[in-house]
């Protein structure tokens, strides 16, 4: 996606923190050992390339609705985690401009949906999105 920031209607994505590298605090804040941090695999082999304008729509259309989805994950860590404390949840919880980003989103989706063979490939690229980070979830 980050070869599309500068194309009209991305703009709103170069806000978007870096939630690996959140992921990975997160795993070291909870006690894993770096090395088997480091040794994790990685989501982004199994994600689909995103050429496309439309393509990379589909794909942050499911990581930007992932990371509004974990807020509500972030407040029920609090039954397990420290409440309040940030440690082991940092992944899960949005940043300020997330809500703005998810309209932004949103709306770009809405325009390139428009044309048929945009939305076709929004679709495409959404569903194998979805498939990736179900390998890498299932992956030991």
């Amino acid at each position: 996606m980050a070869r599309h920031a500068g194309r009209p209607g991305f703009a709103w994505r170069s806000a978007a923190p870096d939630r690996a590298a959140r992921l990975r605090q997160d795993l070291l804040d909870l006690g894993l050992p770096a090395p088997c941090v480091a040794a994790a695999p990685c989501a982004a082999r199994h994600l689909p390339t995103l050429d496309h304008p439309a393509a990379a729509l589909g794909g942050a259309w499911v990581i930007e609705g992932s990371a509004l989805g974990g807020g509500v994950l972030a407040r029920r860590l609090d039954a397990v985690l420290a409440p309040g404390e940030p440690g082991g949840r940092a992944f899960f919880t949005p940043d300020p401009q997330q809500p703005a980003r998810w309209r932004a989103c949103c709306a770009a989706v809405e325009a390139c949906g428009a044309d048929p063979e945009g939305l076709a490939q929004m679709q495409h690229a959404a569903r194998d999105t979805f498939a990736a980070f179900e390998i890498w979830l299932g992956a030991p």
